[in-house]
C-alpha cells in the first residue's frame, strides 16, 4: 500500500484458502442464527399465520443478505470469520475505507459466491488476491497477524555475524 504521502506499507495479503475458511465461518454462524430463529419462531408459534411466516422470511434474507456487509461496516473491514483468522479488508491507496467500498465488495459477493470457482480463480490469478468485488473497490485483504516464526533455515541462512545486518520493524 502506498500511502497519500508516499509511505509505502507492505502487508502480507491473505490466501485464498484463508478467506475460504473466513467464509465458511462466517457460513456457520448465519446458519446457526437462522436455525435460532426458526427455532424461536417455532415455539412461539408463529409459521401458523401468514404474516409471521412472511416476517421470518423477511428476518431470513436481512441475516443472508446483509450479514457481510453489516459486520465488514461495524467491524472496520472484519467479519467474525475473518477476525477468527486474522485477516481484514483494507483500502490499496492506504485510506479508511469508506461505506462505498463494503458496498461495491457486497454487490459483487453473490457473483463469488454463487459461482464460487469465479472468487477462487481471480483471488488464485491477480497480483493482489482480489476477487471482483475487490478489484471494483479498489481493496484487498491482507492478514493481521504477522508470521514470526524462525526456523533452523532462517538460522542457518545467516552464516556469520559479519554479514548479518538486523533489521528493524519500527
Amino acid at each position: 500500500i502506498t500511502t497519500t504521502h508516499n509511505v509505502v506499507i507492505q502487508y502480507d495479503l491473505a490466501h485464498v484458502w484463508d478467506r475460504i475458511f473466513a467464509y465458511l465461518i462466517d457460513f456457520a454462524i448465519q446458519i446457526i442464527s437462522l436455525l435460532i430463529i426458526t427455532f424461536a419462531f417455532g415455539i412461539a408459534g408463529l409459521f401458523d399465520d401468514g404474516p409471521g411466516l412472511y416476517f421470518y422470511i423477511f428476518i431470513f434474507l436481512l441475516i443472508y443478505a446483509f450479514y457481510d456487509l453489516v459486520m465488514e461496516t461495524l467491524n472496520n473491514g472484519q467479519s467474525v470469520g475473518k477476525m477468527a483468522l486474522g485477516i481484514k479488508v483494507v483500502r490499496m491507496d492506504g485510506k479508511e475505507v469508506k461505506m462505498s467500498d463494503y458496498l461495491m465488495r457486497w454487490i459483487f459477493r453473490p457473483i463469488d459466491t454463487v459461482v464460487g470457482i469465479v472468487a477462487i480463480v481471480l483471488i488464485s490469478s491477480t497480483e493482489n488476491k482480489q476477487r471482483a468485488g475487490d478489484i471494483l473497490a479498489h481493496t484487498v485483504v491482507i492478514k493481521t497477524r504477522r508470521k514470526l516464526r524462525t526456523t533452523l533455515a532462517d538460522v542457518l541462512n545467516i552464516k556469520s555475524l559479519q554479514n548479518y545486518e538486523p533489521q528493524y520493524q519500527q
